[in-house]
């Protein structure tokens, strides 16, 4: 009996030693992310090092660690560290983030090929991560794969909404492709995700031009409209998927207009966008029982609903917030500053609305 309550006594020593140690390894851990957003990664790296030292085997420690290394530019130290977890963890819950952080490390190292080998396989372990479709999709657009690419993006935006950079890489892809509304939406819903950020600053160009719809001044009393061909597609006389090519022809006859109407001319820039997104959206619901694809599927009913809302005219002055003028920009600040409440009315619908699954 007594050499029964002495193993008792042991075995329940044992454990509680043992869930100590596991609390003071998932507090390193924790401690370790903290300081990895902070931007420490010596300090983060420093508290991974010291979760191992109690588990050796901690997959999580060993994976945030590869993260770190990667961040700090230890790329050839993540890359080893990475190759250990796969070979002695590969059934792991955490191993597609190994795989993640593996190929974003391959990336860094321009070894594209193997790089998009291992997004697959993080892609394939944890298919609802929308930073396995991004990550991938950078990689394959920094090689001039586009088309590839978008498909990514779209996976990416598809399963986070919010994520501000899936929407600047399609809005900033589309534009290359001279897809100019999808290009406008997709833009238009990165600086509702990311107003006034200093990306947001860089890409304001690119909202002015397709906003503008393709019309230029080619002469004194001559603006030309100008609409890619590639948008039609007469084959048995339907539209390819993702056309918007009479909602591009209308934009560019809003954006004649607007250069040759003084009455129009005389408005502020965020007037002229609103007035630009108003006429978007109505050629939009006109044409949606024909519309077919990605963009018609995920941006339309947003814009649509935003529209009827009567939203436009927030999102145009929320974008304007980021101008390469400084008196567009004050302009856009002051009146976001007077309508607190219509700002407030924005976001509170925007965070609610339920995106396609």
């Amino acid at each position: 009996m007594k050499k029964l309550l002495l193993l008792l006594c042991i075995s329940l020593f044992t454990t509680n030693l043992y869930a100590q140690d596991a609390g003071k390894v998932t507090q390193l851990i924790k401690d370790g992310d903290d300081l990895t957003d902070s931007g420490d990664f010596k300090g983060a790296i420093a508290k991974y090092d010291a979760a191992l030292a109690i588990d050796k085997d901690n997959v999580e420690a060993m994976a945030e660690k590869a993260q770190t290394l990667f961040y700090s530019g230890e790329n050839f130290k993540a890359e080893d560290l990475c190759k250990d977890i796969i070979k002695n963890h590969k059934d792991d819950k955490l191993i597609g983030m190994v795989h993640l952080t593996y190929a974003n490390v391959l990336d860094a190292q321009h070894k594209p090929d193997d790089a998009i080998k291992e997004y697959d396989k993080a892609i394939k372990a944890t298919p609802d991560n929308y930073l396995c479709y991004f990550n991938k999709g950078v990689c394959l657009a920094s090689n001039d794969k586009l088309d590839e690419s978008l498909e990514c993006f779209q996976k990416s935006a598809k399963l986070n909404p919010a994520h501000a950079g899936s929407q600047n890489a399609l809005g900033r892809i589309l534009l290359v492709q001279k897809h100019n509304v999808p290009s406008l939406m997709a833009f238009c819903r990165f600086y509702v995700l990311s107003p006034g950020s200093k990306r947001a600053s860089d890409d304001f160009k690119y909202v002015g031009k397709i906003a503008a719809g393709g019309a230029e001044k080619t002469g004194d009393n001559t603006i030309t409209i100008n609409v890619d061909p590639a948008d039609l597609d007469n084959k048995k006389g339907k539209k390819a998927e993702n056309n918007f090519s009479s909602t591009e022809l209308i934009l560019g006859m809003s954006g004649a207009l607007q250069m040759s109407n003084d009455t129009l001319a005389k408005l502020t820039e965020p007037e002229k966008l609103a007035n630009t997104l108003d006429i978007m959206c109505s050629s939009l619901k006109e044409t949606q029982k024909d519309g077919k694809g990605f963009y018609w599927d995920f941006y339309v009913p947003y814009f649509l609903e935003m529209h009827d809302k009567q939203f436009t005219k927030t999102l145009a002055y929320i974008i304007y917030l980021s101008s390469d003028t400084e008196a567009d920009a004050k302009v856009a600040a002051q009146w976001i500053k007077d309508h607190k409440q219509d700002i407030d009315d924005f976001y509170k619908w925007n965070d609610a609305y339920s995106w396609p699954k």
